[in-house]
């Protein structure tokens, strides 16, 4: 087979020979790493795309030719209004409309190959391409014209439609659904349509709220367009789902007992329904923080009353848009932490300043911060490949670099870990680990002496920062009939999903793909097959497969089974997923949280399944203390019977 990249090479050599002298003459300028010519004329960026996602490469029979497919494309970017809407908003925007394409087909010369450009494809690709035209269907000869023709009889029809489709009211008039451009038409002076655009997309949200199949998505949409609408028209509109904390009676009042030792009982509950959360955390005095809404954050008293509610600001040039962020507590300086921003209790807010971005892009990045840490009296934050310094009072102090982004900060060691790499903070690169190909989720031992990486790879890879590097199986499959016994009918990976440490180091849990618990002793790292209780096992959710018999399909249920292998029992599961570990009541016993079945279940140090609850959504521990689970109506908090004794409570 000839190498995609030959045929994409081909097509743009001889489309750009013959159309760059022509469009220049029209003032615009070819970007050879974008594959595009540009023009910019007022508030307007006219792009012709040269597009080779599908390039292919044709025999026609007919006429005893090679041909290569391609397509160009016009394309209108209003670069003004998203500069204005960037400027407003804080998010990125890229309003762009295109006009018309052009299937094309070159015809290659012998000369346009050589040697380097087929290679012998493997089955997987061979596969894949099948599968493609079997679902996309080969690009259609017919469809295509030639370079020539293009140039004589469409080129200019595409460079007239560039020019005569630019208007906003021509945008407006064939817009592709009927409640888009509000506040485009806005921008460009048409109020009138604009402000019927927003009533028109006011009420369709409204009413897709009570209608639509994911209530929180379409209520934090509303709430979107509703802080749009106020910020780039002035315009109020009401909003009749508020973002406060309802709380709700405890009618149930229920109560998880794992044993006489281990028991939460629920303290708080309130209702959700309106709000999407991502991620709470409960400090020693019992406030609770709540991330929620994708960059709103809320703090309630231990009563459950509500004391704070606000949206993380967005440092200047950095879009608005918010991942993964640093959450927590400071215990010894009293303020909670989330992004950027500090909470004391006293009422102060700080906000750390981020330096704004030194390389210019297109769109605005991303923030990226990874970890927060207090050391030695000062703010440690992770933010892309920075190592930024503040004080408390938020000052930045300093601002060290490494060349790879900062995934999280080691305060005992002031150690930076990034992917395979671990710095000290004067940069200077301390280990680098080889490691597996899927293998980019790390856990560190809480004696911060060893390290596992672990992911979609069938070796999880244990290593000792001043020993020797080991291999851990979450799957056994180098076993005779393993393989053939537990997954011989299904695809399979058998990576690790998640690993967790218990607190005194002596337990490595792991979770793996299809449904796989395991453990592993250190410092020996004998391996345990973590094995159900009957109970669990029963409450574990089967798949249903289709198998073909003879010509029929037949739908079998496969349930989870304890199996033997050479005297050693496994577990056969499909899905079950661990979504969740966690080590609790200061490391005697861990729980394993099942989402997909709404199963907890609760192990002791022995590696025994001692009990199971049933639980619904998502769920987390804070402090060995409380346990929070919220699904898509409510969020319940459980406060942990025991607290006050004297167990070593963090």
């Amino acid at each position: 087979m000839i190498k995609k990249k030959v045929l994409e090479s081909i097509v743009i050599s001889k489309v750009t020979s013959q159309l760059t002298q022509l469009l220049e003459n029209s003032d615009f300028r070819y970007l050879k790493s974008e594959k595009k010519y540009k023009k910019i004329a007022g508030d307007l960026e006219y792009q012709i795309q040269i597009h080779t996602h599908r390039t292919e490469l044709q025999f026609i029979k007919e006429i005893e030719m090679p041909r290569i497919t391609c397509s160009i494309l016009g394309t209108l970017i209003y670069k003004r209004f998203n500069e204005w809407y960037e400027e407003k908003i804080g998010e990125t925007l890229n309003l762009e409309v295109w006009t018309k394409s052009y299937p094309l087909f070159i015809v290659p010369d012998f000369d346009d190959f050589d040697e380097s450009s087929f290679y012998e494809p493997s089955k997987a690709q061979i596969f894949k391409s099948y599968v493609t035209n079997v679902i996309t269907g080969p690009n259609q000869p017919e469809n295509g014209i030639g370079l020539q023709e293009f140039i004589d009889e469409k080129l200019p029809e595409l460079l007239n439609g560039l020019t005569q489709n630019s208007s906003p009211k021509y945008v407006y008039e064939n817009r592709s659904h009927p409640l888009k451009y509000p506040f485009f038409m806005w921008y460009h002076g048409f109020y009138d349509i604009a402000n019927a655009q927003i009533d028109k997309s006011y009420q369709y949200l409204l009413g897709n709220i009570e209608t639509g199949k994911n209530r929180k998505r379409d209520v934090e949409r509303l709430k979107k367009f509703i802080n749009n609408a106020k910020i780039l028209t002035g315009k109020e509109l009401d909003d009749p789902y508020g973002t406060t904390f309802s709380k709700v009676p405890n009618k149930q009042q229920q109560r998880l007992k794992i044993n006489e030792e281990l028991v939460f009982n629920e303290i708080l509950r309130y209702d959700i329904q309106n709000i999407k959360v991502y991620r709470v955390f409960i400090n020693q005095n019992g406030e609770i923080l709540l991330y929620f809404n994708q960059g709103r954050i809320g703090i309630l008293h231990p009563d459950g009353a509500s004391k704070l509610e606000f949206e993380l600001p967005t440092p200047e040039g950095y879009d608005k848009s918010l991942g993964n962020i640093p959450l927590g507590y400071d215990h010894s300086n009293k303020f909670f932490y989330a992004s950027n921003v500090l909470l004391f209790e006293n009422g102060e807010t700080v906000i750390l300043e981020i330096p704004q971005p030194t390389k210019k892009r297109k769109r605005k990045p991303q923030l990226e911060l990874r970890d927060l840490k207090i050391i030695d009296g000062q703010i440690y934050l992770a933010q892309q490949n920075n190592l930024l310094i503040y004080s408390l009072a938020g000052a930045l102090l300093e601002t060290r670099q490494i060349d790879d982004r900062i995934d999280c900060i080691i305060a005992e060691k002031k150690w930076m870990i990034s992917g395979t790499r671990i710095y000290d903070f004067d940069c200077k690169l301390l280990y680098e680990f080889k490691v597996g190909k899927g293998n980019r989720n790390y856990t560190i031992s809480n004696a911060i002496d060893t390290i596992t990486y672990y992911g979609y790879s069938t070796k999880s890879q244990y290593f000792e920062f001043e020993g020797k590097s080991k291999t851990l199986w979450a799957h056994p499959t180098f076993k005779k009939g393993y393989k053939e016994l537990l997954y011989s009918d299904t695809h399979h990976n058998f990576g690790l999903m998640k690993v967790v440490c218990s607190p005194d180091d002596t337990l490595i849990i792991g979770g793996g793909y299809h449904g796989k618990y395991v453990a592993w002793h250190r410092p020996s790292l004998k391996r345990t097959e973590l094995i159900p209780s009957d109970e669990t096992i029963e409450k574990l959710k089967p798949v249903n497969q289709s198998k073909m018999e003879g010509d029929k399909i037949v739908q079998l249920q496969i349930k989870p089974e304890v199996l033997e292998i050479e005297g050693e029992r496994y577990l056969k599961n499909r899905g079950n997923h661990v979504s969740k570990i966690a080590f609790v009541y200061s490391g005697e016993y861990f729980v394993i949280h099942i989402a997909s079945s709404n199963l907890l279940t609760i192990w002791d140090k022995n590696l025994q399944n001692i009990s199971c609850e049933m639980f619904n959504g998502s769920i987390d521990f804070s402090n060995d203390s409380y346990l929070v689970e919220w699904d898509n109506t409510e969020l319940v908090i459980y406060k942990n019977a025991d607290i006050g004794k004297d167990r070593g409570v963090n």
